[in-house]
């Protein structure tokens, strides 16, 4: 289950220990979005980074595509998008690991306060699983 996050600019960004996503489950030919977290704006002082949480295995012909969605308030409509890592399986099926980093990500200066994660599949990726965690920039 997504962490909710306050809506309070001033409050703390959020960071590893308050993941937008732990243990989340993939779609099944569908797209997922996470809730809304505090990620833009920071002046390039933070990264998200996903991993897969447990092996993936993507069929032949099929993909996953992995979007930062953002938006001035936490309610808006997350129009904005920037694609983090696409993945697609030609020829035979494409086997992630176990915590190999699907994607990462620090938000240029376009990027709203509040973003959210989108993860789109074209097959049944529901056994798999991926963590979003945001670290700062050392």
């Amino acid at each position: 289950m997504a962490t909710a996050y306050s809506t309070d600019l001033r409050s703390p960004v959020a960071f590893a220990t308050d993941s937008p996503w732990t243990a989340e489950t993939l779609p099944n030919t569908t797209s997922k979005s996470s809730s809304a977290f505090r990620f833009g704006k920071l002046q390039a002082g933070c990264e998200l980074v996903i991993t897969a949480n447990t092996a993936i295995a993507i069929a032949d012909t099929k993909s996953i595509t992995i979007e930062l969605l953002w938006d001035k308030s936490a309610t808006g409509s997350f129009s904005n998008s920037r694609v983090i890592k696409a993945f697609s399986a030609s020829g035979s099926t494409l086997n992630i690991a176990k915590d190999y980093v699907l994607g990462r990500i620090i938000p240029e200066t376009d990027v709203d306060h509040y973003c959210k994660i989108k993860i789109t599949a074209t097959a049944d990726q529901s056994a798999g699983k991926v963590d979003a965690k945001i670290y700062p920039v050392a």
